[in-house]
C-alpha cells in the first residue's frame, strides 16, 4: 500500500508542469473589494504558498486566534481548492492538462 501511495504521489510530482492554469478570489484583499489572481504554472503557486507562510510565521497572536479564519495560508489554500473544485467540475476532469 505504501509503494502504491508513493507511486501515486510522485505521479502527481511529474505533471507538476502541465498545471492547469486558474483564477480565483485574492484573500490578500477585503471583502467586498475581492480582487482576482491567476497563477499560471506551480512555480506562482509556490511562491505565493511562500508569502502566505512567511505572513503567518511574522504575524501577530492573539488569544483568540482561529487558524481557520485568520491564517493566510489556510485561505489561500481554501481559494484555490475552490476555483479548482468549480473549473474541474468537481473534480471530475483533471487539474493537468493533458499534453501529449
Amino acid at each position: 500500500w505504501a509503494e502504491f501511495k508513493t507511486a501515486m504521489y510522485q505521479e502527481r510530482v511529474d505533471q507538476f508542469g502541465n498545471l492547469k492554469q486558474v483564477t480565483f478570489k485574492d484573500p490578500t484583499k477585503r471583502w467586498p473589494s475581492y480582487g482576482t489572481k491567476t497563477i499560471n504554472n506551480v512555480d506562482e503557486l509556490q511562491k505565493l504558498m511562500d508569502q502566505a507562510v512567511l505572513q503567518d510565521a511574522t504575524g501577530t497572536r492573539w488569544s483568540n486566534y482561529n487558524p481557520e479564519t485568520d491564517s493566510a495560508v489556510h485561505k489561500l489554500k481554501r481559494a484555490i481548492f475552490k476555483a479548482y473544485l468549480d473549473q474541474t467540475n468537481d473534480f471530475r476532469s483533471s487539474i493537468f492538462e493533458n499534453k501529449k
